[in-house]
């Protein structure tokens, strides 16, 4: 309530959220201040990065197919600043498992990572980020828990909450540590002085605590308690002189008496007085030595990096706001006094949108392998289309629960917005599992914005380095070893690309380095060596690749969020009750080890100890690397006396395809990166009986490498093969086309896929409307269409449906 004895009530000015405004009503000095406040904030920009998978956990054996969004990190809207993104898995001592490298300026943002069969199962991370990231902060890079089951190494203390929690201490006896937030930033005399605490021990994790308010005359003011994990709200009326004390009951009944913020006569506050599904009711207070002196204030409304809401007013008064003004998400209120000074600010939460997406699908029921048609249509909520980027994964949910739709926000925050327990999933979607009320003690403990902003500060974008950093990022380099494994210090190393049209050379250091800068390049691309001395007689031995320099760090603890309970649950239920689906998860269908008796072949580019017959027809690693993204396929279809019926996508006969040991879908052969391949050995005719009938017409071993083949042998004529590891090169996801009889018709081998539609680059056209085509799998079963996107706006999109299989 407020107790003063007027309240002057101002006609409000509503701006929509737009920058380029001119309105003859509106005060020049409030366009001015708007104007000055917005370009401000818009001046520099910061790339944030949020990476959508299909899935959130995966059997080992299978790909997991990802997309980068790089986002503005204020307006939220879709950039490509910069030119190099990293992303990686790694384990829970950061080790890495797979890195990928993109190219954000030629908007190459989507790719996949098979998973190694012999990962031990339990929790992993992927992690995105760009060298201007973890130059300012490591704390903004993107970090997103998957969990890996793998049948054949199980881990089951991975799926018990004592093991997900990262630290186990003993009891905390210290004092709590409470932290108040006036709202609006102090308490003025004679109004209803509004506080939001946050009860914390000396791990920083939040308490439950309740207690009372006192004045300085004993009386008591209010009680008050926490009503979120260490969150709660006190009201009462302050008065001057008086000054306020918080206390809580401790243990062994210890009073605990913490001093609360004095009143100031020269504050000016904004606080929320009311506000119903179309309107906010904000009031504008003054201190004593301000009030009833004819001050004139400013309010803006701010919504990211846009305004959508400007008044101005004398004295106190209060301003209605409408919701329909501002984007869904969270803005901020701020309010400026004469000198155009930010004397107090307030964060609200919209919880309705500027966009509405729908997704339809053209029947309801589908059966066997029969083709779906997903349409998409994103338009504002006056109907108006939206451009948008999209990703669609469509999974079966016998192999994958998808997540709730509010939990998409659990890894993302898209608002910036301080959760009641930073990294815990018991927060994810909070603004759809909390009521308005809890929402608004959430947006009271927000951090100030632009607190250092002035009226006179120099409105010009900084200006960008002439140097990119990442510029000369992609180079071939490393040494020559020739006999005894030494290095060849002052050879000549010629570099050649047809496809490039590049010829250079380079002499080798004293300890036989060379490195040349080539520019862009793919992964998979070929180069040919030439190493000779400086007579130009070629040089035997090997050379040796160096690591693209991905940048190392250590995943910042907070970031490294683990998986409840409720999710721990969902794993844990569908290895006990899906074992015999899973394509990968089956430890009946790891073969068992078989020793072969053979000699080793000098110079052998392969582990032949992974070898299953002397006689079995091999396919070596450099056969695959031929940049051909079909190269693995290709070359299992020229092997000699053995009938597939393979195309690029998946196979036709009754072959058995294992990888690493384990039984694979044969759909999953074209989603192999062929530089992960060691060798492939291919058993036929009396071979392939170890295997029984499942194998009748021949057995594809395909053995992997942990990391891309980065040592390659030079022959006697000084010449040589490299591959080095470039940029992602774009796999497409798998799908057969059953609208081709021969694929229809044959079900030697069912299609048990777990993912059976990905697509990471969908954008609308200029109706707002995409759409996909996909088709079903053999068994009954419901399908969940997870749609991930960012419109041109500003707005993260995320919806699910149903599709089901009879």
């Amino acid at each position: 309530m407020l107790n003063r004895k007027s309240v002057i009530v101002f006609l409000t000015l509503v701006i929509t959220c737009s920058i380029g405004y001119t309105q003859q009503n509106v005060p020049v000095t409030l366009d001015k201040l708007a104007g000055n406040f917005i370009k401000n904030i818009r001046k520099n920009t910061e790339e944030k990065l949020f990476v959508g998978t299909d899935k959130w956990f995966y059997s080992t054996g299978e790909t997991i197919w990802f997309k980068i969004y790089m986002l503005d990190a204020v307006s939220l809207r879709p950039i490509h600043e910069g030119k190099n993104i990293f992303l990686d898995l790694v384990n829970d001592k950061d080790s890495v498992i797979s890195q990928v490298l993109l190219n954000i300026g030629e908007k190459r943002t989507s790719g996949n990572i098979l998973l190694p069969p012999y990962l031990k199962e339990g929790n992993y991370w992927i992690r995105a980020y760009t060298r201007n990231i973890l130059l300012h902060d490591s704390n903004g890079i993107f970090v997103k828990p998957v969990y890996i089951i793998n049948a054949g190494n199980p881990d089951p203390r991975s799926l018990t909450e004592a093991y997900n929690k990262t630290v186990v201490d003993a009891e905390d006896t210290s004092a709590p540590r409470l932290l108040f937030y006036p709202e609006g930033g102090s308490i003025i005399a004679g109004t209803t002085a509004t506080f939001a605490f946050r009860a914390l021990n000396a791990r920083g994790e939040p308490l439950e605590v309740s207690g009372w308010v006192t004045d300085t005359r004993d009386s008591t003011a209010t009680n008050f308690k926490t009503t979120l994990p260490g969150l709660g709200k006190f009201s009462f009326d302050a008065w001057n002189p008086r000054k306020y004390f918080a206390h809580i009951k401790w243990k062994n009944n210890r009073v605990l008496t913490y001093p609360l913020p004095h009143i100031d006569q020269f504050a000016s506050q904004l606080s929320l007085t009311d506000q119903n599904s179309q309107t906010i009711k904000i009031r504008v207070s003054l201190g004593d030595s301000l009030y009833n002196k004819n001050k004139k204030t400013y309010l803006l409304g701010i919504s990211r990096d846009s305004l959508c809401f400007a008044a101005s007013g004398t004295n106190m008064y209060d301003v209605l706001i409408p919701k329909s003004s501002f984007p869904k998400g969270r803005a901020t209120l701020f309010l400026f006094n004469e000198e155009k000074e930010n004397v107090s600010q307030r964060s609200i939460y919209i919880d309705t949108g500027f966009t509405n997406v729908v997704i339809e699908t053209d029947k309801s029921v589908y059966g066997p392998r029969e083709k779906v048609k997903l349409n998409l249509n994103s338009s504002s909520l006056e109907s108006h289309p939206l451009g948008a980027l999209f990703t669609i994964s469509v999974t079966d949910d016998r192999f994958s629960t998808p997540l709730p739709e509010q939990d998409i926000f659990t890894a993302f925050n898209p608002d910036n917005v301080e959760l009641p327990e930073v990294g815990s999933s018991a927060s994810p979607g909070w603004n759809k599992k909390y009521s308005p009320q809890e929402i608004d003690l959430i947006m009271l403990i927000q951090k100030n914005l632009y607190s250092g902003w002035k009226y006179n500060m120099p409105i010009e974008q900084i200006a960008a380095s002439t140097i990119d950093p990442d510029s000369n990022f992609l180079s071939i380099a490393g040494k020559i070893e020739g006999k005894g494994n030494k290095p060849v210090k002052g050879c000549l190393v010629y570099l050649q690309s047809k496809t490039k049209t590049i010829f250079q050379n380079d002499t080798t250091n004293e300890n036989g380095h060379f490195q040349f800068y080539v520019g862009d390049f793919d992964e998979g691309e070929r180069f040919d060596l030439k190493v000779t001395n400086l007579k130009g007689n070629g040089i035997e031995g090997r050379v040796i690749l160096e690591n693209l320099g991905f940048p190392q760090f250590a995943t910042p603890g907070q970031l490294k969020r683990r998986f409840d309970k409720s999710e721990l649950n969902i794993i844990r239920h569908f290895k006990t009750h899906q074992p015999d689906s899973t394509l990968f998860a089956n430890e009946n269908r790891v073969l068992k080890p078989v020793n072969v008796k053979g000699t080793k072949t000098k110079g052998a580019l392969y582990d032949q100890s992974k070898r299953v017959s002397t006689t079995s027809y091999i396919i070596t690693s450099d056969q695959l690397s031929t940049g051909d993204p079909n190269a693995l396929v290709n070359a299992i279809k020229n092997v000699p006396g053995l009938y597939t019926g393979m195309t690029s996508t998946a196979g036709t006969s009754n072959y058995l395809l294992l990888l690493d040991g384990v039984n694979a879908n044969n759909d999953m052969l074209a989603s192999v990166n062929p530089l992960q391949v060691d060798f492939i050995e291919v058993l036929r005719g009396p071979e392939t009986a170890y295997y029984g009938m499942e194998g009748s017409d021949g057995v594809i071993l395909v053995n992997t490498i942990s990391k891309t083949k980065e040592v390659t042998t030079v022959d006697d004529k000084g010449t040589a093969v490299i591959f080095p590891k470039g940029y992602f090169k774009k796999t497409e996801f798998p799908s057969p086309d059953y609208d081709k009889k021969e694929k229809n018709k044959n079900t030697s081998f069912p299609d048990l896929r777990s993912t059976i539609y990905w697509n990471g680059d969908l954008q609308t056209d200029n109706n707002g409307k995409v759409g996909v085509v996909f088709f079903t799998a053999d068994a009954s079963a419901t399908y969940t269409a997870s749609v991930l996107g960012v419109t041109a706006s500003g707005e993260l999109i995320y919806k699910q449906i149903k599709i089901k299989r009879q």
